[in-house]
């Protein structure tokens, strides 16, 4: 049967019945625990079927690879993320307080769930084809967080497929904060770094993209 997963954010999941949407929520729920229990390796599909219960063939029809199903499951807690935000703005005066709340926050949620912080970070990571459409939205979604942080204000995501120069330069501020962060995440997950060594080093990345203030600077 044809794979449903064509749109980034939602996987193609579009039009479904109540019953189909709880075999993708049991799905997803099923990875999830897999692998925040055991990591990216502990992530295989017969297992997510078997503890899902659902048929292999019903997973294949929703997911062609555990990439898509971690990378559906981060896609989520972006929405989390985004409604909190929505309810709650990041306070501060200026676009680096604002953005470093953003990153406390975030950066806390990813480092609390060590095992499942890796394991997308793997299937972010991957290569995998199928899931590039995915890849590229979740890193516009963050883009676009950090961007409603830096204007103090709800803004139009940026566009997919968007490159960066095409962007406004606050929108390129926030398009690069996204991946200077994403490298630092990928630092801490293989222990290059700890919780604390990610925030300072997105801070002082910040400084240097907001404020043109380089770290070492004199004051």
């Amino acid at each position: 049967m044809e794979n449903q997963s064509n749109d980034p954010n939602n996987n193609g999941h579009n039009g479904l019945t109540k019953e189909q949407q709880n075999r993708i929520d049991r799905i997803k729920k099923a990875a999830g625990k897999l692998a925040q229990e055991g990591g990216y390796e502990a992530v295989r599909l017969r297992d997510v079927a078997d503890a899902a219960n659902v048929a292999m063939a019903t997973l294949y029809r929703y997911f062609r690879c555990k990439e898509e199903i971690l990378l559906a499951i981060m896609s989520e807690e972006y929405s989390v993320l985004e409604d909190y935000l929505r309810q709650n703005p990041p306070k501060g005066e200026t676009p680096m307080e604002r953005m470093m709340v953003v990153f406390r926050l975030l950066t806390k949620a990813m480092t609390e769930r060590a095992d499942f912080t890796r394991a997308t970070l793997r299937a972010l990571s991957s290569g995998q084809p199928s899931a590039a459409p995915q890849v590229a939205a979740l890193h516009n979604r963050l883009a676009s967080i950090l961007l409603n942080a830096i204007r103090n204000c709800q803004t139009d995501p940026l566009k997919p497929g968007v490159t960066l120069d095409q962007l406004e330069p606050d929108q390129a501020q926030a398009w690069m904060l996204d991946r200077l962060w994403f490298t630092s995440i990928v630092g801490w997950a293989g222990g290059a770094m700890d919780e604390e060594g990610v925030l300072k080093e997105i801070t002082a990345a910040a400084k240097l993209l907001l404020e043109g203030e380089h770290p070492n600077s004199p004051n």
